[in-house]
């Protein structure tokens, strides 16, 4: 914590934004890609809850 404390607010800045990147863009690249499936599984009768 030590570390992170140091840093630079621009420093913690730049490290959160690489992180969020990190993790919301192949959850969103992964629906994109089964997209088709999904649509395909509905048209088979599934029915998808959110």
């Amino acid at each position: 914590m030590d570390s992170w404390n140091a840093l630079l607010d621009a420093q913690c800045t730049m490290v959160n934004l690489a992180c969020n990147k990190a993790t919301i863009n192949p959850l969103a690249d992964g629906g994109a890609l089964e997209f088709a499936i999904i649509k395909q599984n509905e048209a088979d009768g599934v029915q998808i809850k959110i």
